[in-house]
């Protein structure tokens, strides 16, 4: 029997909720910043998920991979 692949770390996700609590912003604005790319996030089912890193990358606290 051969061992499981190794699932890669993701790293802290947030919910599209909590980004629009902490930056003060809409629930729409999020899910609109998500469609145009300028927030990268992960569809997860039905649900999307941002990750840490991409919230950092759109608040220009890191640069662009």
């Amino acid at each position: 029997m051969a061992a499981p692949a190794p699932r890669p770390d993701l790293g802290e996700m947030y919910e599209p909720e909590a980004v629009a609590d902490a930056l003060h912003i809409g629930r729409a604005t999020v899910y609109r910043l998500i469609k145009s790319g300028e927030l990268k996030a992960s569809k997860i089912g039905r649900q999307y998920r941002i990750p840490a890193a991409s919230l950092n990358e759109y608040l220009g606290l890191t640069e662009a991979a």
